[in-house]
């Protein structure tokens, strides 16, 4: 058993197909995953779950993944969760996009993510946390 196991991390995405992948692969390397398909879910299971990591898309409905980062960092209860934001708009576009909370964010990677770079992004994140 990996001593990953009882790990977190929650998959943040709305669209089905990479939220269920990414969950699928972050199971297969050793972690628990959690989905949610908008910040505003994220926010909710937040509530209800503990997450060790979070690994969100930007561009969602609802609640988009920098707002996600915002609200993630300015509370108590979940400002030390490591955050690894993924894009498809560009590294420098979506650091712009985050603004302050880039500080909170961990990685940025820019999809198509490769899986070992995801894998190595946020065992590094962890390892900080």
């Amino acid at each position: 058993m990996s001593s990953t196991s009882k790990l977190g991390v929650l998959v943040v995405d709305d669209l089905d197909d990479t939220r269920e992948l990414l969950a699928e692969f972050l199971m297969h390397v050793g972690y628990h995953s959690i989905m949610a398909r908008s910040g505003l879910e994220a926010l909710k299971r937040l509530d209800q779950i503990r997450a060790d990591a979070i690994v969100t898309d930007l561009m969602m409905p609802d609640m988009g993944g920098a707002e996600l980062v915002r609200r993630v960092s300015a509370d108590p209860r979940t400002k030390s969760i490591p955050i690894i934001v993924l894009t498809g708009s560009g590294r420098q576009t979506a650091l712009e996009e985050l603004g302050d909370a880039a500080r909170h964010v961990k990685a940025v990677l820019v999809k198509p993510v490769k899986l070992s770079e995801l894998q190595h992004a946020l065992e590094a994140a962890l390892a900080e946390a």
